[in-house]
């Protein structure tokens, strides 16, 4: 990564999803057509009609210079930000959740897999509840809120970081149930949906359906 002084103008330097030290939220508003970040959203898969619910066109700076990223609010205020260059959040860094009044919830690790799984299967808004992390190491974060529901559906990356999160939640949350099989040879939901949108359809088409919730374990 280049030093922050160092950057080509006009563009950012790639981050981790840490919060990065020095990012001022500017401005939050709400996502419109045919922009470069509608645009980066359908280069993920992602239509606007999905996004528009849980995410908005958030304006930052990062000392004098400003961009603009696609931005997913967290319970304390802060965003996970991204656009197709920048990958990073402002403080204070927390997990998000989305209560539906269900018994259900879905665990995912990021906002991308959220939206995918959406995508896919949007009557799953009207039964179940969402919980993002942000990041794994908001794991210890997640628990008490898992805990007020009567199951929990992980969907966590296929990384040894996010296996050993599944193996952990496992074995210390109640009626907890791995769902990540249906995207066993991709990293995440969100690159099943790039890669293969039609076999997404096809692996994630039980989720959220009555008639499939036993077959699933919803």
């Amino acid at each position: 990564m280049q030093p922050l002084g160092k950057q080509a103008k006009g563009q950012a330097p790639a981050v981790t999803p840490a919060p990065f030290p020095g990012i001022k939220i500017l401005e939050a508003k709400p996502l419109e057509d045919n922009t470069q970040l509608t645009n980066y959203l359908q280069q993920r898969g992602i239509s606007l009609q999905t996004a528009t619910p849980f995410c908005q066109a958030v304006s930052f700076a990062i000392g004098t210079r400003h961009y603009e990223a696609i931005g997913f609010a967290n319970r304390s205020g802060g965003y996970e930000l991204r656009n197709n260059w920048f990958k990073g959040s402002s403080s204070p860094k927390d997990i998000t959740y989305i209560p539906r009044g269900a018994g259900t919830v879905c665990l995912l690790e990021g906002f991308m897999d959220l939206l995918s799984l959406l995508e896919v299967r949007p009557r799953l808004t009207t039964g179940s509840s969402f919980l993002v992390l942000n990041s794994l190491t908001q794991l210890s974060k997640s628990l008490e809120v898992l805990g007020r529901h009567r199951r929990v559906l992980l969907f966590l990356d296929h990384d040894q970081a996010g296996r050993m999160a599944s193996e952990r939640l496992l074995q210390s949350v109640p009626n907890c149930r791995d769902l990540s099989s249906t995207y066993q040879n991709y990293k995440d939901v969100n690159e099943l949906l790039v890669a293969k949108p039609r076999q997404a359809q096809r692996l994630l088409q039980g989720l959220g359906a009555r008639k499939g919730a036993k077959k699933q374990g919803l």
